[in-house]
């Protein structure tokens, strides 16, 4: 006989997988959320220490923060959660870093932003620089990283920041309307726009105008009629890549520009303000508060000279290195033959268009030069409050009373109070029809542009750098680290540099620097070590915080502004930290020893 064969068919059917993905994906955020916390619970049970707690409080808001799956201001509220519950600060305590002297600083630039862009001084600002350029789009990616440089080198940087980007935006919605790029990219489902009847979506278009007013005209093809309905698309929509490259390069351009003289970051301020008397702390104790550096290093001090031919070298090297990363990821430079790089390269018809508009722009109004002038004195009298080369007005009142949040918030009162009158200054009269003008500025205008999410998370960072120093995490920082010095002799300027560079990914510049100088201090005077040298070049290093918002409040101010999602930020700011670490790494030990020489 012969064989038989019998054949088996086997059907496996894929679909309940399917389903489950297919949830997950839907809601992928909920599910997220819910298990990160459970997730990372094996910190606390490995540690089983105080400041175990705090480290999972930082690694949770960091994995809510990668992948948005929840409202950056609800994540930047979990410490007022998180804090008291677990015994490590107080709800009162907690609450107090939400508003500091540097979120007042905050709100104050921001309602001199919205006056300037109320009164459309960005839109002509935005049309010179392009003209100068020549629209070129490469050059005028750099112009506006190096003005952001210059300014934040004399003014705060997120002061600089915040009035940058109506500038920006009014450059890119400018490229826009000229066909050279797009500002926002929709992300616009179309099923989201279908009703219960058989509304049938033809055709949807985006336009381009500032966020606020992003709307969708859709085309609907309903019994053989078109209707037109107008969607608000506020949260359908994407920075395009040039426009993420132009407000990140702004903001990274801000930051560097702080390392370049003593009066341009906080962070440089915290430092100067330390000197000559630094408390010394040994296993978490105060013993003793002493003149340190100016026993050991009498001629070797700090002075805005010294500070300008170290930092500034450094600062324009790495701001055109950023530039150069920036240009080739996203303007296509190095690549001639692209079709992006020839967008990007200037246009006569894009010229001419841009004359047209700046030659229609009427002369300069009141309400321009009065918004102008907010922001000149604002400052000149940030600037001279007190720099260190000479003595600043601030002493004419109590020297410790006075920040940089007082000048801003004299600057508000002024945009009060001063009259918006519409005419220009070749047809000011004082017979004006218009007998009762509203300010320069309203608090409805306020209202609807300030970025409140960006005052939240910065307190945040406040919170933790608060919840450090409380929960004994630094006392765990400063033990790793003189263990390891004590079998790694000579490598203290790398070890400082590296934990310097890891703490201020989650904590802003200043309270880092409030944390780790005691220590520093410390093993300098323990290893022989030149204070200066270390505290310097960690202050430097303090500023590098490009990878999350929570690090770095400029961070939050662009990503707020543009809705750049945390995960680009995150790619981008690696390697730009690595390329700017890099370079400080390189330069300050050379340029340090030729100054000091």
């Amino acid at each position: 006989m012969g064989n038989i064969t019998c054949h088996v068919r086997i059907t496996i059917t894929y679909r309940p997988l399917l389903i489950v993905l297919r949830t997950l994906r839907k809601y992928w955020a909920s599910v997220y959320t819910t298990t990160l916390p459970m997730i990372i619970v094996p910190i606390i049970l490995e540690l089983k220490d105080k400041f175990a707690k705090c480290i999972y409080t930082i690694a949770l808001m960091t994995g809510l923060w990668c992948f948005d799956s929840i409202p950056h201001t609800m994540i930047s509220l979990l410490p007022q959660l998180i804090f008291p519950l677990s015994g490590i600060l107080d709800s009162k305590s907690t609450a107090a870093c939400y508003f500091n002297e540097t979120n007042l600083l905050n709100v104050a630039t921001m309602i001199i932003a919205v006056a300037v862009e109320n009164s459309e001084l960005h839109k002509r600002l935005a049309l010179l620089l392009m003209m100068i350029c020549r629209c070129n789009v490469q050059l005028i990616h750099l112009f506006l990283m190096l003005i952001a440089m210059v300014i934040s080198m004399f003014v705060c940087n997120l002061s600089t920041v915040i009035v940058m980007m109506p500038v920006v935006k009014a450059i890119l919605v400018e490229l826009d309307m000229n066909g050279v790029t797009s500002y926002f990219k929709s992300v616009y489902k179309m099923e989201e726009v279908h009703s219960e009847s058989s509304l049938l979506p033809q055709d949807v278009s985006v336009i381009t105008e500032p966020p606020s007013k992003l709307m969708v005209k859709s085309a609907y093809k309903f019994s053989n009629d078109v209707q037109f309905e107008e969607i608000s698309l506020l949260d359908h929509t994407r920075p395009s890549s040039i426009t993420t490259c132009f407000y990140l390069s702004v903001g990274f351009a801000a930051t560097l520009g702080g390392i370049g003289s003593v009066t341009g970051s906080p962070t440089n301020h915290v430092l100067i303000g330390s000197f000559p008397k630094i408390i010394l702390f040994n296993n978490n104790n105060i013993i003793i508060i002493i003149d340190y550096l100016q026993t050991t290093f009498p001629d070797n001090r700090l002075n805005f000279a010294k500070w300008f031919l170290i930092g500034s070298p450094i600062m324009l090297t790495s701001t055109l290195v950023v530039a150069l990363f920036m240009q080739i990821s996203f303007l296509g430079l190095l690549k001639p033959k692209s079709s992006k790089s020839k967008r990007m390269k200037s246009n006569a018809n894009v010229i001419e268009a841009v004359r047209v508009k700046l030659r229609s722009l009427p002369s300069v109004t009141f309400k321009e030069l009065m918004s102008f002038l907010a922001f000149l004195i604002a400052a000149v009298l940030m600037f001279f409050r007190n720099p260190i080369f000479v003595e600043g007005w601030i002493t004419l009142f109590s020297r410790n009373f006075i920040g940089d949040s007082t000048v801003a918030m004299a600057v508000v009162l002024f945009l009060f109070s001063v009259p918006a009158i519409e005419e220009t200054l070749g047809l000011l009269r004082m017979e004006s029809a218009k007998t009762v003008y509203d300010p320069l500025i309203t608090w409805q205008q306020v209202q609807k542009k300030l970025l409140w999410t960006s005052v939240f998370v910065i307190g945040c960072s406040y919170a933790i750098a608060e919840a450090v120093s409380y929960s004994g995490l630094r006392g765990m920082i400063a033990e790793e680290i003189t263990g390891y010095l004590e079998d790694h002799d000579g490598r203290t300027f790398n070890v400082c540099f590296v934990v310097t560079l890891i703490l201020t990914i989650f904590i802003d510049g200043a309270p880092v620097l409030d944390i780790l100088l005691p220590i520093f201090t410390t093993l300098c005077s323990r290893f022989t070590c030149d204070p200066i040298e270390i505290t310097m070049a960690m202050t430097l290093v303090s500023s590098y915080s490009f990878l999350l918002q929570i690090g770095n409040p400029v961070n939050a101010i662009v990503c707020g502004y543009a809705k750049i999602p945390s995960r680009h930020l995150l790619l981008i700011g690696s390697f730009v930290t690595f390329l700017v670490a890099g370079i400080t790494l390189i330069m300050f030990p050379l340029l340090y020893r030729i100054v000091h020489s």
